[in-house]
């Protein structure tokens, strides 16, 4: 009877944690895969509307190559830490030009435009990147529960195997209870992985309540 509830007791918690872990890993990807959407819009936001303008703003300007800085050039590097890095430095240089730039049609307030365009790029970045690690903290934890039920449905098919050893009808069922399902789990590359999951976690409970009365 005493180990009917402990094993009872056990497989609640893992129900509950299952629950819990694969809820806020779906969560962290839903996060994830917004962020990257809106990462991809804040990308063309800074480099088409605002980096490329300026630049193009600045040739007509400044025509002559010598004075015009290789800052105010359109940015050779397109990884999201040198576009970031080529935002800030076109913005530094910007101020010195501001004036003339002004008078050749951008409004008075670009600078403070194309570095609030770098920035939110960047939290969105960052955003991703936090949601990416939480997504797979849960994703590691959930494997840990995974790993802990199966151990807990081992033991009950002990008990359950010695309380029903001549009873081949819920032996049947147990065995059928006990199937192993293959569900997705999400990586942290957000890649659906094939996992091994007790498929009847919930149903176990219920014939070991069954068994203790």
């Amino acid at each position: 009877m005493q180990g009917w509830l402990v094993v009872h007791r056990e497989l609640d918690a893992v129900v509950n944690d299952l629950t819990a872990f694969s809820g806020e890993q779906e969560t962290q990807d839903r996060a994830a895969r917004g962020a990257a959407a809106e990462i991809s819009r804040l990308r063309n936001e800074l480099i088409v509307h605002q980096m490329r303008h300026l630049a193009i703003i600045a040739e007509t300007a400044m025509p002559d190559v010598v004075k015009m800085t290789v800052a105010l050039q359109r940015p050779a590097r397109h990884d999201a830490e040198g576009v970031i890095s080529a935002a800030e430095a076109m913005a530094k240089a910007a101020v010195q030009y501001m004036e003339l730039l002004v008078q050749r049609g951008l409004p008075t307030d670009f600078i403070d435009q194309l570095r609030n365009a770098a920035a939110a790029y960047k939290q969105a970045i960052d955003s991703r990147g936090a949601a990416v690690g939480r997504r797979h903290r849960a994703g590691e934890a959930l494997q840990t529960v995974v790993q802990r039920g199966t151990r807990v449905v081992d033991a009950l098919s002990v008990l359950v195997a010695r309380r029903y050893r001549d009873d081949s009808a819920t032996l049947a069922e147990w065995k059928q209870v006990r199937r192993v399902t293959i569900v997705g789990v999400r990586s942290a590359a957000a890649d659906a992985e094939v996992k091994s999951v007790p498929a009847a976690v919930q149903p176990a409970p219920l014939l070991a309540q069954q068994a203790a009365a």
